[in-house]
């Protein structure tokens, strides 16, 4: 171990991770906030823009639900495979030169499809869009999570991750007009813009993770994390740099050891759970614009609607937050997913009620949403440190098959046939399903059930 130090003090040398938590807030982290939260915030626009034009493209491309199921379902597939093959890229090259990798597919993938005019093109533009948003938004976290020192951690990790739903509120309440003004085209001109736009500020403003540079095999780290962490400080300060060595070799774990022993049970329910939730989450994020136009309501009613439901996603997992300080994390999870189902369930006996229809959205998103944060909690907190990134990796990825199937799989049985009356209560019966996985898991949150 060398040590690297301005001053020269060797007594005084720190760890990097020590110098990190040391550091007084100051710009670095109020610009890594303000730059990673806007990445989110366009990606969750990206995400559901297709949503937004779904109802449109229908009527004026003649598509049926099967093929607007795969085209939400694109984005989500692109999402799966960006995350698993693009976002390890970020160990390699840097968190800050994968964000902009991830910006610049995102937006040309979202501004090529303006161009497109028929079902293949545009499902290939949005795989491509689905590849740069799904190798953001876990590098988004990691950024974040290394540059913040751990008393405001999770604080600032809920900043950015609620710029996703900042995205989505904005797409809701932003889409008639632009459509009324510049057609299903404009969402994507928008869409597209943005993270292109985003590419050169974050170049220029966005700091590299130190974590990275502690654990860089490249000519220059040593310097760059000098300048960088002086930069935490105000001034220099001394450190002790080991190199080569990476966090995230010390949190790795093959899947196989997340299977063993009291680990088993709870590892497999909670992928059961994370399928289950992701699975009518992006079945509602995606197909409530067209299933509420396709009711004879006017656009702006479907957009909404839209709005309604993420605004819901945004604050229930505040309320779950809140009540699982009072009782157990898995007993709250529980209840969330038990009253999110219900819920849902009850959309479809809604009849053609607009403000019952848009109240139980409302319910539904606030439940399912809140119980879907729980889910994340209660996984970091399942498996010890050296298993926690493989065990939390594992369950998103039951997440993201969920996320694909959701929206295909609501396109089907639209196209069966299947009215809001039946197919409601089956996303429902899934959200009980996953309270039950929850509740058969034996964990409670802090320790297992005997």
């Amino acid at each position: 171990m060398d040590d690297y130090s301005l001053p020269t003090d060797a007594a005084a040398a720190k760890s990097v991770g020590e110098v990190i938590e040391d550091a007084p807030l100051g710009a670095i982290h109020v610009w890594t906030l303000i730059f990673c939260a806007c990445v989110a915030a366009l990606d969750g626009f990206d995400v559901l823009v297709m949503a937004f034009a779904a109802p449109v493209l229908a009527e004026q491309w003649g598509l049926d639900s099967q093929r607007i199921g795969f085209l939400l379902g694109a984005a989500p597939i692109g999402m799966a495979l960006g995350a698993a093959t693009i976002a390890p890229l970020a160990d390699n090259v840097g968190r800050k030169q994968l964000l902009m990798l991830a910006c610049g597919l995102a937006g040309i993938g979202t501004l090529a499809s303006t161009w497109t005019t028929s079902f293949w093109p545009l499902g290939a533009t949005r795989l491509i869009t689905g590849l740069g948003i799904g190798a953001a938004l876990p590098t988004l976290t990691t950024l974040t999570s290394e540059i913040a020192p751990d008393r405001w951690r999770n604080f600032f990790i809920s900043i950015v991750t609620n710029g996703y739903s900042v995205g989505t509120i904005t797409g809701a309440i932003i889409a008639g007009g632009i459509i009324r003004g510049w057609g299903w085209q404009g969402l994507f001109w928008l869409g597209g813009v943005g993270p292109l736009l985003l590419i050169p500020l974050l170049w220029a403003f966005l700091a590299e993770s130190p974590q990275y540079y502690a654990s860089s095999h490249r000519a220059g780290s040593k310097e760059n994390l000098a300048k960088l962490l002086d930069k935490f400080h105000g001034k220099a300060v001394a450190f002790r740099y080991q190199e080569g060595k990476t966090l995230a070799s010390e949190n790795t774990l093959g899947v196989g050891g997340l299977l063993t022993g009291a680990l088993r049970r709870a590892t497999l329910m909670s992928w059961l759970a994370f399928f289950c939730s992701f699975f009518v989450v992006y079945f509602i994020f995606q197909w409530i614009p067209t299933i509420i136009r396709s009711a004879g309501y006017s656009l702006d009613d479907a957009f909404q609607a839209s709005l309604v439901a993420s605004v819901g996603g945004l604050l229930g997992p505040f309320a779950a937050a809140g009540l699982s300080s009072y009782i157990s994390l898995q007993r709250s999870i529980v209840i969330f997913f038990v009253m999110g189902g219900l819920c849902t369930a009850l959309i479809g006996a809604a009849g053609q009620s607009l403000e019952l229809i848009v109240a139980l959205i409302f319910l539904s998103s606030f439940f399912t949403l809140g119980a879907e944060m729980g889910l994340f909690m209660f996984t970091a907190r399942l498996y010890p440190t050296h298993a926690r990134a493989g065990g939390v990796g594992w369950a998103l990825g039951a997440g993201r098959l969920g996320a694909i199937v959701g929206p295909i799989a609501g396109g089907f049985l639209i196209g069966m046939g299947w009215g809001v009356p039946l197919y409601f209560p089956l996303f429902g019966a899934t959200l009980i399903v996953a309270a039950l996985a929850i509740q058969m898991s034996r964990f409670r949150g802090d320790s297992f059930a005997t």
